[in-house]
């Protein structure tokens, strides 16, 4: 490896709870900062933070700047502590790697020991395709574990406590040792936002009277009036924690900020 050359560290883990344990951003960052060091090459650090990898491309803005810097060949060198950083879906990786290696003639560095990802000859393509799937397939597995995991704490543990189960915390709440926990100052800006709408102020009002007044979203330096919109519409606030993947438990209810029969109210008015 030639010195001195740019290396973009690109990275990012799927979950909350990831950022916490195990192959964290604090891991990745080290390992891209001892890369750095030990082959005398200038780093530059894209830190997603907790984000899927399946997500489209416009949740993860980094990467979205990253492709961007790819296209107007402004980036040579990545690299990522394992390939499904980037994509994990085998489709998605193929396209990436003939993308940036083959058509804007880049590399692809992986793992503590910075090693170019081969994609020269049939063999090193076809080596790069069971990696990919191999990865794809770990990851499915490794979904289906963390959902069977999920449905045994919805049965086990949720009657008892409001369990948390991975992912961002709704704005209001905060994961406390594996537990919904409400969050003093951001709940009572949850109960401002449902008073100020329940007594007629328009969604743009109450993000010009947030702004104005200095109350910031967690991520950002004002509100989204669809960030607004959607909290207006989340029941989660009145106690019942409703996820995706899963029919809503009625044993699994977290403390509630508001009374529920406000809440319900909101959706008849803004709809």
């Amino acid at each position: 490896m030639e010195s001195k050359k740019t290396i973009y560290a690109y990275f990012r883990v799927s979950t909350e709870i990831q950022a916490e344990i195990g192959s964290s951003l604090q891991n990745q960052s080290q390992l891209a900062t001892n890369i750095g060091r030990r082959r005398n090459v200038k780093v530059v650090k894209i830190n997603e933070g907790p984000q899927s990898s399946q997500e489209h491309i416009s949740k993860r803005p980094k990467f979205a700047v990253l492709m961007k810097m790819i296209d107007d060949d402004k980036v040579k060198h990545i690299w990522v502590e394992r390939i499904d950083r980037l994509y994990r879906n085998y489709m998605e990786q193929m396209w990436f790697a003939y993308h940036f290696i083959d058509n804007k003639g880049g590399t692809i560095y992986t793992g503590s020991n910075c090693d170019p990802v081969k994609f020269e000859s049939v063999q090193d393509r076809m080596m790069f395709k069971y990696i990919a799937l191999h990865s794809e397939s770990e990851n499915e597995l490794r979904s289906e574990r963390s959902r069977h995991g999920k449905l045994y704490l919805l049965e086990n543990v949720a009657p008892k406590k409001a369990v948390y189960l991975g992912g961002t915390p709704t704005f209001g709440y905060v994961n406390k040792n594996k537990e919904w926990v409400i969050e003093k100052t951001e709940s009572k800006i949850v109960k401002k936002i449902f008073n100020d709408y329940v007594k007629g102020k328009t969604i743009i009002n109450i993000k010009k009277d947030l702004d104005s007044s200095g109350i910031k979203p967690r991520r950002a330096k004002y509100w989204n009036i669809e960030t607004l919109r959607q909290m207006l519409h989340n029941e989660s606030y009145t106690g019942l924690k409703e996820w995706r993947e899963f029919k809503r438990n009625p044993n699994n209810k977290l403390e509630k900020i508001l009374v529920a029969t406000r809440h319900y109210k909101i959706p008849k008015i803004i709809s």
